[in-house]
């Protein structure tokens, strides 16, 4: 049971980033397709922050309560041709207990250094990013479609039209990925609303708040046994954006997702507690 317990809390743990997702901002009243648009060479540094603390109730064992925090430090630069952006991760490190439970951390370093060209349509949702494929780092943690669902959350997601305090706009995605034997699934429906008209640390800025509702399931084996999983919940975010060009200044979001894990003659109820900041490096 030791072996599922950890196994678990680490194949949430890249689910908890898509939750969290920070791709919400806003821009100057008017049409969304005037931002993204950056002149060449212009580059904005983040620090990304994502923990997670899942609790278990075991049976005949109690409470069991792992940790886990993942950082990115990463470079967005503009290049020449409109909407598309070079993403550079410049580090990246994970902390976990799960290992004190014969869990295995996964290895980030591979991320460090990563070169992806990012490609955006109007609305600030990724058509493309390069370079994701057979890297050991975004493989071991879900794959190239959860990984770019993390490269979303860098970027603002835009309404279709004029964007000014009262507006509000909705995004629903979802993908699957596989992980430690599990074939697992993320769905979630994002709703924005752009409150006010404001400034940030002294720079013009919309402050935009979003409300998640979102599930993770899957199933397969481990170690010859069968397990399934099933978990829902709900998500609160708060955004500050530069008007004019949508950068992201400051983001910060919570969120839990409850359900359970059952397997061959045992259920042990699961619930997620997520935090997630994402701020501009100095």
């Amino acid at each position: 049971m030791k072996h599922v317990r950890a196994r678990f809390h680490l194949i949430a743990l890249m689910a908890a980033t898509a939750v969290l997702v920070a791709g919400c901002a806003g821009g100057m009243a008017g049409k969304a397709g005037g931002l993204h648009v950056w002149s060449a060479g212009t580059s904005v540094s983040y620090e990304s922050t994502v923990g997670q603390s899942t609790f278990m109730e075991i049976p005949g064992q109690g409470e069991m309560v792992t940790t886990s925090t993942i950082t990115l430090d990463v470079t967005i630069e503009a290049t020449a041709t409109e909407r598309e952006f070079k993403f550079t991760v410049d580090d990246a490190s994970i902390s976990s207990d799960a290992a004190q439970m014969g869990g295995e951390i996964p290895d980030v370093s591979g991320l460090i250094g990563l070169e992806s060209m990012i490609h955006l349509d109007k609305r600030g949702g990724i058509t493309e990013a390069t370079n994701l494929e057979g890297n050991p780092s975004i493989e071991e943690q879900g794959g190239v479609e959860a990984f770019r669902e993390q490269l979303q959350g860098f970027i603002l997601y835009l309404p279709e039209g004029a964007l000014g305090p009262g507006v509000e706009w909705t995004r629903e995605y979802g993908f699957p990925f596989t992980q430690s034997g599990l074939e697992m699934e993320l769905t979630s429906i994002d709703k924005y609303r752009c409150i006010e008209a404001t400034t940030y640390e002294g720079v013009p800025a919309y402050k935009i708040t979003v409300s998640s509702d979102a599930a993770l399931s899957g199933s397969g084996e481990q170690m010859g046994m069968p397990l399934d999983m099933a978990l829902s919940g709900t998500g609160d975010g708060t955004f500050y954006v530069e008007t004019g060009t949508g950068r992201i200044l400051m983001a910060e979001s919570t969120g839990t997702l409850s359900g359970g894990i059952s397997g061959a003659g045992f259920d042990i109820p699961v619930e997620m507690r997520m935090t997630s900041t994402l701020k501009q490096k100095k």
